[in-house]
């Protein structure tokens, strides 16, 4: 029942960004047919950066119906669209400073893993307080500005997941890259050859998408990416 409300929430928005063809077909489709979204109770992504200097980014993005978590261990945490800066000094949450504004489906929903939407630019209220839904914009980004930045990078052919892309300093050039080449098989991880490549960066990340009944759909294996 829950997640037949949420799709009903998620359907308006849907239909702006997708072909004619129906958003719940569409979605179906690209999961091997029908009965997915009614197996579908959530995923989870997770991860960890290990940096050459001793220091290591990890990470979580966990949905299950309408309810969303994504935390780094280096003070930011969304919850159900709500952003919040974890003090490092009294180590007490603040109240949620920053609303998504309409767009949270990235977060709230499943069905917007399945869709992948690919027209989203998180800004920061240094930019504009509020989500840009430009056409050229085609990633959504963590812009706390005391932690390393996440990319979520769509195709823009097929509106899946592509990468994502993990900035070791705040708005730099130096990132490594998890991409996806199968969607299915959750594929290779690559880095970009204008990455300067440190001897020690190792990359360890886990993808799972559950049923209903907590049994995997499908699932990649945790790997390591060394370089």
């Amino acid at each position: 029942m829950r997640l037949k409300l949420a799709f009903l929430l998620v359907v308006p928005l849907l239909i702006v960004f997708v072909s004619a063809q129906s958003p719940k077909k569409q979605i179906e489709d690209a999961h091997g047919g029908a009965g997915f979204l009614e197996a579908l109770s959530g995923y989870a992504i997770s991860g960890t950066l290990h940096r050459p200097d001793g220091t290591s980014l990890a990470f979580s993005l966990m949905v299950q119906g309408d309810n969303s978590r994504f935390e780094t261990n280096e003070g930011v945490s969304i919850y159900n669209g709500d952003v919040q800066q974890w003090w490092k000094k009294g180590g007490h949450r603040s109240k949620a400073r920053y609303g998504m504004h309409g767009a949270q489906e990235i977060f709230l929903s499943p069905f917007y893993l399945a869709a992948q939407l690919d027209k989203y630019e998180f800004k920061g209220k240094d930019q504009a307080d509020h989500f840009s839904r430009k056409t050229k914009n085609k990633r959504f980004v963590n812009y706390e500005p005391d932690t390393p930045v996440i990319d979520l990078e769509f195709d823009p052919i097929t509106h899946r997941l592509a990468a994502i892309a993990f900035y070791t300093e705040e708005r730099a050039s130096s990132r490594v890259i998890l991409k996806f080449q199968d969607y299915k098989q959750y594929g290779k991880a690559w880095f970009p050859s204008k990455v300067t490549q440190k001897a020690g960066d190792q990359l360890l990340v886990t993808m799972e998408i559950l049923s209903l009944d907590l049994k995997p759909v499908f699932s990649s294996d945790t790997f390591a990416i060394s370089r």
